[in-house]
Parts: structure tokens; sequence; C-alpha cells
């Protein structure tokens, strides 16, 4: 399950997208959890719905990471791989 030396570079490139994505989803969440504590909703559309779309599928990326991670841990018992230059430990937190 490691990123070594061996593994090839889509699945280094595929990695390193989800550990990007994961990094970029967080505080588009954490920014909706806070103006869903303050206004008692959630972020506003935005133009053409972007800034909505944004918001769902960050609540999705994070589920997902959530759940790899809860999985990886079970089953492993230890969290998800660091990956290449460490995105992804990161973006699990």
């Amino acid at each position: 399950r490691s990123q070594g030396p061996a593994a090839s570079a889509p699945q280094q490139q595929a990695t390193t997208a989800a550990a990007v994505l994961g990094l970029c989803s967080q505080p588009i969440m954490w920014w909706s959890l806070y103006t869903l504590k303050t206004t008692g909703c959630g972020l506003p559309a935005g133009p053409f719905g972007l800034l909505g779309a944004a918001e769902g599928i960050s609540y999705l990326v994070v589920i997902g990471f959530v759940a790899a991670a809860l999985l990886s841990k079970a089953t492993s018992g230890s969290g998800l791989p660091a990956g290449p230059g460490g995105l992804l430990g990161a973006a699990e937190g």
C-alpha cells in the first residue's frame, strides 16, 4: 500500500490529484460549517451555482477521505499512506 519507488506514474498522479482535491476541499467545508453556524444556512449558490456545487463536492470529498482512512485503519492498523510529498497524509489530517 505504500507509495514507494515501485508505484507506477499513473498511480502517483492519481494519488497526488486526490491529495490536492482533499486539501482544497477542507477549507471550503470548514467555511460552509462556519457559515451554517453563524447564519443558519450553508453557502450561497454563487454565480452559476458554482459555490454551492463546490460546497457539495467538498463534503463528498471529505467524507470519502474519512471513509478511506477508517477502512485503512480497520484493515491495516494505520491510516492512509503519506503519498507523494506527504500530500495524502496532510489531506487526511
